[in-house]
C-alpha cells in the first residue's frame, strides 16, 4: 500500500505511513464512508435596484 500523502510504500496492514506518519486507510474495509449531506443550491436573488 502506498501513502496518499507522500507516496512511500508501506505494509498492507500498516495503520500509519512509516515515512510521514499519515494515517493509512485500509482499502478493503466493509464500512460505508460517511458523507455529509450536500447543501441544496441557493437561488441567486439580485438586490433590488434603486429608482433614480
Amino acid at each position: 500500500m502506498y501513502c496518499t500523502n507522500c507516496g512511500a510504500p508501506n505494509a498492507d496492514d500498516a495503520a500509519f505511513c512509516t515515512s510521514c506518519g499519515t494515517p493509512l486507510k485500509a482499502q478493503d474495509t466493509n464500512q460505508p464512508q460517511e458523507q455529509a449531506p450536500a447543501a441544496p443550491p441557493q437561488a441567486y436573488t439580485p438586490p433590488p435596484q434603486q429608482a433614480y
